[in-house]
This record gives C-alpha cells, sequence and structure tokens, in this order.
C-alpha cells in the first residue's frame, strides 16, 4: 500500500502529461469507510488496470481539513499511512482533466454528486456504495449499490471475487477497521450489520486472525472522540453544520 501510495503521489505531480487517469473518490464526510474505500479499491483498480493508465485515490476533503477526520488521521498513521502520502481534493484540478477528456471517475460510499460537483456526472464509469440508489441507472456505469452496512463490505467483496492475493494484513486490518465501525460492532441494537457484512468480515479476519472486533471498535472510537490536537478554530470547525434557509447559507 505504502509502495502504491508513493507512486501515486508521484504521477500526481505529472498528472498533466497522463494519457488519462482514473479517479477513486470517496464522499464528502470523509469518514473511515470512505478513506479506505477510497485508497484500497484505488489500489485494486490499479493492479487491474481497469479503466485508465493511472487510478488515482482521492480523498474527498481540503488537505487543511483532514486533521478534523481524527480517527482517519490514527488508523493511517498506525499502518504507516502519513499524509503526505495522500491526495486531497483540493490538490488535483477535475475540472482541468474533463476538459481535456482525461478524466475516468469511480464514486465509492456515495452514489450521487453534489451540485457543484455535477458536472462531473459525465465522467463517471464505476459506482460502489451502500447507501440507497440516487443516481438514475446508465448503462455506461458500472454500478454496484447495495444496503448493506458498509461500502468497505463491498469493496472486499469484489476483491475476494477476483484478486483476493493483492489482499495483504495492512489492507485487511483497514477494512476490518471500517467495517467494525460502520455497523457499531455488529450491535443487535443498531441494526446496521446485515449477513454480508458478516461474512466478509469473518474472510478478513483469516488474514490478520490475531484482531479483537471489541478492542478495535473501542480503539476507533476513542480515537473518533480524541480532539486534544485539536486548537480552538479546528473544534469550531469540525462541530460546523451547514444549513441553507431562502437561498441564505447558514453556518452553525
Amino acid at each position: 500500500m505504502e509502495n502504491f501510495l508513493r507512486k501515486s503521489k508521484a504521477n500526481l505531480s505529472q498528472i498533466e502529461s497522463l494519457d488519462s487517469v482514473c479517479i477513486i473518490l470517496g464522499n464528502e464526510s470523509c469518514d473511515l469507510d470512505s478513506a479506505v474505500c477510497t485508497l484500497i479499491f484505488a489500489y485494486f483498480l490499479e493492479q487491474q488496470k481497469k479503466f485508465a493508465s493511472v487510478h488515482l485515490p482521492v480523498l474527498n476533503v481540503a488537505k487543511k481539513e483532514f486533521i478534523l477526520k481524527t480517527e482517519v488521521v490514527y488508523f493511517l498513521k498506525r499502518f504507516n499511512i502519513s499524509s503526505e502520502l495522500l491526495i486531497f481534493r483540493d490538490e488535483i484540478c477535475f475540472k482541468s482533466l474533463q476538459e481535456n477528456r482525461k478524466l475516468k471517475l469511480v464514486l465509492v460510499d456515495h452514489n450521487i454528486l453534489p451540485n457543484s460537483d455535477s458536472f462531473l456526472d459525465l465522467s463517471i464509469v464505476q459506482i460502489v456504495d451502500h447507501h440507497k440508489q440516487e443516481h438514475p441507472f446508465s448503462e455506461n456505469i458500472d454500478m454496484l449499490i447495495e444496503t448493506v452496512g458498509s461500502c468497505s463490505t463491498l469493496i472486499s467483496s469484489l476483491i475476494f471475487e477476483s484478486a483476493p492475493e493483492i489482499l495483504d494484513a495492512i489492507s485487511a486490518s483497514l477494512l476490518l477497521g471500517a467495517i467494525v465501525v460502520d455497523v457499531a460492532n455488529f450491535s443487535l441494537s443498531a441494526k446496521r450489520a446485515t449477513a454480508k457484512d458478516e461474512e466478509i468480515f469473518n474472510k478478513l479476519l483469516k488474514l490478520v486472525p490475531n484482531i479483537s472486533k471489541d478492542i478495535l471498535y473501542r480503539e476507533l472510537q476513542c480515537a473518533k472522540e480524541d480532539v486534544s490536537n485539536l486548537t480552538f478554530e479546528q473544534l469550531c470547525q469540525k462541530d460546523r453544520k451547514i444549513i441553507e434557509i431562502g437561498g441564505i447559507i447558514l453556518p452553525v
């Protein structure tokens, strides 16, 4: 994974000279599931060379805002994936790539773009998501939209089907962490997990049998709630919600 991310950063620096680029993009929340799906699925597609000469994982958040995603920062750092190896939304010009007819776009953990990104819809080639389908069906888009607890379950399923050999202890651990958080540690009261989540989780566990799901869940919950390294301004930004009333946009 580290070598792939270093290569991706190198490709970013020469992106204008590339013949084609496929960007794997998670949702704007950039939570653990979205971030992990972006990284792992980009790695998978790059091995397959499925859509373009280069497949780049792009976290759908500005670089300076990444620190607000405390559980993502913590979990990636635990596996020696620093923020310097990542590509962020504000480090790449989607519009330029599209205008030059170089862009292919893969959406993970969401299936419809916000209004500000609607111009990118024509570049979508694949969608993998576990939320309610909002994107209209298209014969030009490879869609896997299934209501399971975690999008990482679907990503893992696709990899197990066609290229299980690319999963190692690190990628499996990242996927396990994303799943266990999304399904609230398979809590019966939360009612988030499906039979498919359990099946895939157990298959991933075989690659890292020393992991305890209970300890992993507690660890990630603590990381999510740990704001000790954030400034006052960052705390305000982390808790900010945006509402729109009558054309007026108001941060709360």
